[in-house]
C-alpha cells in the first residue's frame, strides 16, 4: 500500500544535491534519502520516483544487491530528475482561432478559453490557422501551432527548490517552447512517436508529420538532446541546428538551419495598413513564417501567417503599440530556419485628414494658395508639413492650425511642392497626441510668363507683332480709355499679328496685351500704348482738320 503523499515528501531528506557521473552521460543531480523501518527498494521507487519500474536504477546507483533488504538509517541517493513531484497546472495565456481541450482520455472535449488552468493529462486539439500559448509553473512558455494535437503528460514540480518535471507529448503538428532556466534535476521534454527532445537550452521547436513519418527539432537558442524512440540513439543539437528523425531510418540527422531572412524594405513605424515588406529571398526556402507579437517571448502573438513569396503583407487589425516581428524561412522538409527579429511601432491614430484641394498636380502662379482638407472627429488641430521636392528631407514650412483643416500660403517661390497633414487630438491621459501624416499631395508654383513687348506697326490700320512661343496664347485689348473699363475689342490669338482698323477721329485709342501659358497662368498686361485715330490735327471743338480732297491731315503713333 502506498503511503500518504505527505509521508512521501517528509521521508525524503533534501540535503545539498550531489552528482552521479554515468558513462557517456552528463552528471545527474542526486538528492539523499534516509531509509525508514520497513523500506524496500521497490517501495522507495514506488513512493518517490515517477516510474516505480526504475528501482533497478536505484540498485545500481546505490550498489544494493538485495532490493528487499535495506537497513533503517541507511542513506540512499535518488536521481533528482526522476522524483515523482507534485502535479501542477499550465495556464492558458492565449487562444487564437478554435481549440478543444479534454481533461482525460474519457472526457468530452470542449472549447478552450484563455485564463484556464489545465491539469496534467489534458489533451489539446488546435484547429488549423489557430494557436494556443501555455505558461508552465516555472515560467516556461509552450506555443502550440494550428493543426496540432498535444497531451500534457507531466506537469510537476519536485523538492524544496521546485524543480520542474515536464513532459509534453506531440502526436502531430508543432510545438515551440521558450524554456525558463532549469534548476539542477529539472526535466523538460517534448516527445513524439518518433523522437524525444530534452532541453539543455532555452528556445526550440518540435514538429511531427504523421503523414510522412518524420519528426524534427529546431534549436533557436541553447542546446537540446534529441533521441529516436526506436533505438534510443541520442544526438546533441546546438543553436542554429535541427535534428530530423525518419520512421525506420538511421539515427537522428543533424543539419544547419536556413539563415535568418533579411528585410529588403523595412519600416520601424507602421502608420497605415496593410504593411508590405520585401524580403531578400533565402536560398532553399519554400515559404516564410511571420509572427507579430507584443513580447519578445512570442507569448502574445497578434498575427501569424505563412507565405510562399519573399514578401510579407500584414493586413492590420492590431491596436497601436510596440510589437516584435519574427520571420523565419521554411525549407522543403518543413524545418524552420533562424529568426529575423524586428521591433515595430504601430501608430495609426488619430487618423489623418483627407486632402481635398488643390487637385493633385495643380499649378499656381505667385500669390496666395489655399490648402484644404477634411476635419476628423475628435481632432483639435491639424499639422501641416510642406516640402520642396528639390529638397525632400526637410520641410520648408511646418504649421499647426486649430479647429479647421485649412491653410493659406503666400510668397512661395516657384517650384514643385508636396504637402501632408496630421491630426492633433488628446490621448486618454489628456496629453496632446499627433497621429500619422496623410499621403502627400503635390502642387506646382510656376513663375508667370514674361510680359510681352509688342511692336506696333501702322499698316492696314494698326498692327501688333510679337515673338510667339509654343503653348502660349495672347490677349490683346483695344479701348478708348487707358483704364480699359469698356474695351472696344478683346482678342485672343495664338500668333501675331493683331490688326485693328481705326475710324478717323480726334480721340486716341489705347492698346495692351498679355500672355497666357500652357498652364493657364497669365502675365501682367504690357505697358499701355496710345494710338492716335486716323487724324492727328483737330480743331478746338474736336473736328478733324482735312486737307485738299477730304483726307485727314496726318496720322501717327505715340
Amino acid at each position: 500500500m502506498k503511503r500518504p503523499r505527505h509521508c512521501r515528501r517528509g521521508c525524503l531528506l533534501l540535503a545539498a544535491a550531489c552528482l552521479w557521473p554515468a558513462a557517456g552521460r552528463p552528471a545527474e543531480p542526486l538528492v539523499p534519502y534516509v531509509v525508514q523501518p520497513g523500506d524496500s527498494l521497490y517501495g522507495v521507487a514506488e513512493r518517490l520516483l515517477d516510474e516505480p519500474a526504475d528501482w533497478p536504477l536505484l540498485a545500481r546507483l546505490n550498489q544494493v544487491r538485495d532490493p528487499r533488504r535495506l537497513s533503517p538509517g541507511q542513506q540512499l541517493w535518488l536521481p533528482a530528475s526522476r522524483l515523482v513531484g507534485e502535479p501542477g497546472t499550465a495556464l492558458v495565456l492565449q487562444v487564437r482561432g478554435s481549440a478543444q481541450v479534454a481533461s482525460g482520455p474519457q472526457a468530452v472535449a470542449r472549447a478552450l478559453a484563455p485564463g484556464e488552468a489545465l491539469k496534467e493529462g489534458a489533451s489539446l486539439d488546435v484547429a488549423a490557422g489557430g494557436g494556443v500559448v501555455l505558461r508552465l509553473a516555472d515560467g516556461s512558455l509552450v506555443s502550440v501551432s494550428g493543426g496540432s494535437r498535444v497531451l500534457l503528460h507531466r506537469l510537476r514540480t519536485a523538492g524544496a527548490d521546485r524543480r520542474g518535471l515536464y513532459l509534453i507529448r506531440l502526436d502531430g503538428g508543432r510545438v515551440d517552447s521558450s524554456v525558463a532556466p532549469q534548476r539542477p534535476g529539472s526535466r523538460f521534454q517534448v516527445r513524439t512517436p518518433l523522437a524525444v527532445a530534452g532541453v539543455r537550452g532555452t528556445r526550440f521547436g518540435v514538429a511531427m508529420d504523421a503523414r510522412t513519418g518524420r519528426a524534427w527539432s529546431e534549436v533557436v537558442e541553447g542546446q537540446v538532446a534529441v533521441a529516436d524512440t526506436a533505438r534510443g540513439q541520442e544526438v546533441a543539437v546546438a543553436a542554429g541546428q535541427a535534428a530530423l528523425v525518419v520512421a525506420g531510418g538511421a539515427r537522428p540527422r543533424v543539419r544547419p538551419l536556413l539563415p535568418a531572412p533579411e528585410a529588403a524594405t523595412a519600416a520601424s513605424v507602421v502608420e497605415r495598413w496593410p504593411l508590405s515588406m520585401e524580403l531578400v529571398p533565402v536560398a532553399g526556402a519554400v515559404r516564410y513564417r511571420a509572427q507579430l507579437a507584443t513580447d519578445a517571448s512570442l507569448a502574445d502573438v497578434r498575427y501569424e501567417s505563412f507565405t510562399d513569396q519573399a514578401r510579407l503583407v500584414l493586413p492590420g487589425g492590431v491596436a497601436d503599440g510596440h510589437y516584435l516581428l519574427s520571420v523565419r524561412a521554411v525549407d522543403a522538409e518543413g524545418i524552420q530556419g533562424q529568426e529575423l527579429r524586428m521591433p515595430l511601432r504601430v501608430k495609426t491614430t488619430p487618423v489623418p485628414p483627407l486632402v481635398q484641394s488643390p487637385r493633385p498636380g495643380q499649378t499656381f502662379g505667385p500669390g496666395d494658395i489655399e490648402l484644404r482638407c477634411t476635419e476628423v472627429a475628435g481632432g483639435e488641430g491639424y499639422r501641416l508639413q510642406l516640402f520642396d521636392t528639390a529638397h525632400p528631407g526637410t520641410p520648408v514650412l511646418e504649421r499647426t492650425e486649430p479647429a479647421r483643416c485649412l491653410f493659406n500660403l503666400s510668397g512661395l517661390a516657384p517650384g514643385h511642392y508636396r504637402w501632408r497633414v496630421a491630426t492633433v487630438a488628446q490621448d486618454h491621459g489628456g496629453a496632446q497626441d499627433q497621429g500619422p501624416f496623410s499621403d502627400s499631395a503635390a502642387f506646382v508654383v510656376l513663375p508667370l510668363p514674361p510680359v510681352p513687348q509688342p511692336e506696333v506697326r501702322l499698316e492696314e490700320g494698326v498692327s501688333l507683332y510679337w515673338t510667339p512661343r509654343p503653348g502660349e496664347r495672347y490677349q490683346v485689348q483695344l479701348a478708348r480709355d487707358d483704364g480699359f473699363r469698356e474695351p472696344l475689342q478683346d482678342l485672343t490669338l495664338d500668333a501675331p499679328p493683331a490688326r485693328f482698323h481705326l475710324k478717323a477721329g480726334c480721340q486716341p485709342h489705347y492698346l495692351r496685351m498679355r500672355t497666357t501659358d500652357e498652364h493657364g497662368l497669365s502675365s501682367p498686361f504690357s505697358a499701355t500704348r496710345r494710338v492716335a485715330a486716323q487724324a492727328s490735327v483737330c480743331t478746338a471743338d474736336g473736328t478733324v482738320v482735312e486737307v485738299e480732297g477730304g483726307r485727314p491731315l496726318e496720322s501717327g503713333v505715340r
